[in-house]
């Protein structure tokens, strides 16, 4: 395994090429592969060669700006310093009349500091591409300088036009700089990679899965190998609702398996991501069949609104205790005749309540038949086994006296009221 950090360098003159070259024996950890190109040429370079994996890449000047723009990877850029630009106006020593300089900005910023520095009287000038820097040089060929610092985007074209050009070279220390950055960037990012490994495996480590999206709802996340395409639809169907609220909890069955789905929104910075983490096991029988129905809050309120007791003055008359009710946490028991709207009633009581971002189970006690019933008390993933749901035991008039007891002594047990909320209806006839 090769652990040492892959570099694409792109100088913009041969002799920067060489001096890299050997400045990298000095950086056992580094493998550097170095072309020569600037700007456009140099891009191209790049794009050409990242079939090799690159963990950054080294430039210089109006082309390491370039490859920021294209390129995902680092882009460390070799500065040019006051002593690089010290040196090329060494060169100009003993020559009479105005110097000027031209160059991309990047560059051009430490030779305005040095002038300011050093009260040095040199005109500077900047481009942006190749249009405007024919432009520029035409219009400094106006102003009499007897020598001109260039870089490299700009050195061709001004000893083509006739220019007394000095190039602006970079020198060991600024290119020694630059390595240490790349050392000092791809170590911090390497700690990052490895710290993101470990919090996947840990994930892969966890009872039940997780499956995490972006805000755009690409999968960014997924401690399943390849999900299927019908639970991704199905997750991506939640994430409205799931991008509203914090911390939601629901129930959906696909394909003969019931999903039990705890969604949280996670912000991270700038970025919000919406996480899954959910189990799955096969569904006993059809809701139906069971008696056990699990709906979200939006399911809830459709039904609610759906409903003639919606707007019934029989429930506007209960709205007071009804919100005094829906704070506490204590069990609740629902009465009336056929026909009076208590499902409405709990329906209101789930919707107001602190529990309402997760599942309202409603288990129909006149359905349950025997298998639902054993499934119901005694399978480990019973809705009686989870928390943090409410629980609406309907119709518990039609459970026999043994089942109403056994029903008492397995809510005691297993505490399922203080780790749920549980409302009961009972239909009871005038008089009783």
């Amino acid at each position: 395994m090769n652990d040492r950090i892959r570099v694409l360098a792109i100088a913009p003159y041969e002799g920067m090429k060489q001096l890299m070259t050997a400045m990298a024996n000095d950086y056992p950890q580094i493998d550097l592969t170095v072309f020569v190109g600037d700007r456009e040429q140099g891009l191209q370079i790049a794009k050409d060669n990242f079939h090799g994996n690159y963990d950054a890449v080294v430039s210089r000047g109006g082309t390491a700006f370039m490859l920021r723009q294209d390129l995902r990877v680092p882009v460390v850029e070799i500065e040019l310093s006051i002593y690089d630009i010290l040196c090329a106006l060494k060169l100009t020593d003993g020559m009479d009349g105005k110097i000027a300089m031209i160059s991309t900005s990047n560059i051009a910023e430490s030779a305005q500091m040095l002038c300011k520095l050093m009260h040095y009287d040199m005109d500077i000038f900047t481009y942006t591409s190749s249009d405007t820097m024919e432009a520029t040089l035409q219009r400094i060929r106006t102003g009499n300088y007897r020598a001109i610092l260039c870089d490299m985007g700009a050195d061709t074209a001004a000893k083509w036009l006739g220019f007394n050009s000095f190039l602006l070279t970079s020198s060991q220390e600024s290119i020694r700089k630059a390595f240490e950055q790349v050392l000092l960037l791809c170590s911090s990012q390497q700690n990052l990679r490895d710290e993101n490994q470990f919090f996947r495996e840990l994930i892969q480590g966890q009872i039940g899965q997780t499956m995490v999206f972006d805000q755009a709802g690409n999968p960014f996340l997924s401690t399943l190998d390849n999900p299927q395409p019908e639970l991704l639809e199905m997750l991506r169907r939640e994430l409205p609702e799931s991008q509203i609220e914090t911390e939601r909890r629901i129930t959906r069955n696909l394909g003969g398996m019931l999903y039990a789905i705890r969604a949280r929104r996670i912000t991270t910075g700038s970025l919000t991501y919406t996480a899954f983490f959910f189990d799955s096991r096969k569904t006993p029988l059809s809701p139906n069949q069971v008696g056990i129905r699990f709906s979200t809050r939006p399911e809830a309120e459709n039904a609610f609104y759906s409903s003639i007791f919606s707007f019934a003055g029989s429930i506007s008359d209960c709205q007071q205790d009804i919100g005094r009710i829906s704070q506490s946490t204590a069990p609740v028991m629902v009465t009336g005749e056929d026909g009076t709207g208590k499902e409405s009633i709990v329906s209101m009581l789930y919707m107001r309540g602190s529990l309402r971002n997760n599942p309202l189970v409603s288990i129909n006690c006149s359905l349950l038949n025997d298998k639902s019933w054993a499934f119901l008390l005694e399978h480990h993933n019973s809705p009686l086994a989870d928390q943090a749901n409410t629980l609406y035991f309907a119709s518990i008039d039609a459970l026999s006296l043994e089942r109403r007891r056994q029903l008492l002594d397995v809510l005691s047990e297993m505490e399922v009221c203080r780790r749920n909320r549980v409302i009961f209806s009972c239909v009871c006839q005038p008089g009783e």
